[in-house]
């Protein structure tokens, strides 16, 4: 009893202040007044949630994708890149990004002009597009990685060797096993991550910076 007062006077009571304040300064009038006048705000808001909407479904659904074909070496591989790729700071990915998808990036260079015919860049907008492409794709490569390791921290072996002993003996494949009987009892697990990621996508400031879209002004 006493460790959860201590817990609340240190923690939970400065927060709960803070959050008083900021709704007592932000609900007041003149400041409403003054975020409503903000030019292009509620395209905004409309292309932070399809952004954050997006970018969650498309992590979830690699995340499956990945996870259907654990068993190969590639995952292997890939499992012991997880925490490297987690680890990596967000802006410095955003910005090794950037220089892979611009219309004069790594992997354009890679193919052209023997593949593609380009001896300049093309009138490509990969990146800062109207409709996000590019900072979707951004997101959904940097909060894989997040679920995939939450996925595989939610499995209990024991439960995942009779399943996948369950899933062989009624003639399933690998990946139909993944996905007709793990991943549905993965999901409760994931419910929390996914909600993570959601809001990560919708407030996120410094990752966006390099790919996010021109318009509206901020």
């Amino acid at each position: 009893m006493g460790k959860a007062v201590n817990y609340l006077a240190i923690f939970v009571i400065p927060l709960l202040a803070g959050l008083w304040q900021l709704l007592a300064e932000g609900m007041a009038t003149a400041h409403l007044a003054l975020l409503l006048a903000q030019p292009g705000l509620w395209h905004s808001a409309a292309l932070s949630l399809w952004i954050g909407a997006a970018s969650t479904l498309g992590s979830l659904l690699m995340t499956a994708l990945l996870l259907a074909h654990s068993n190969s070496r590639a995952f292997g591989l890939l499992r012991r890149l997880l925490s490297p790729m987690l680890a990596m700071p967000h802006v410095a990915f955003a910005i090794g990004f950037a220089f892979l998808l611009a219309p004069s990036g790594w992997l354009l260079r890679l193919v052209s002009p023997a593949l593609t015919g380009f001896e300049l860049p093309p009138d490509w907008q990969t990146i800062r597009d109207p409709w996000g492409l590019g900072l979707i794709a951004l997101l959904v490569f940097k909060e894989t990685p997040f679920l995939l390791l939450m996925a595989m921290a939610a499995q209990q072996p024991i439960q995942l060797a009779r399943q996948q002993w369950l899933g062989a003996s009624l003639g399933f494949s690998a990946p139909q096993i993944w996905w007709r009987l793990l991943l549905p009892a993965l999901w409760p697990a994931l419910r929390l991550p996914i909600y993570a990621v959601a809001a990560y996508g919708v407030a996120v400031v410094d990752l966006p910076q390099p790919l996010r879209p021109d318009t509206p002004p901020p």
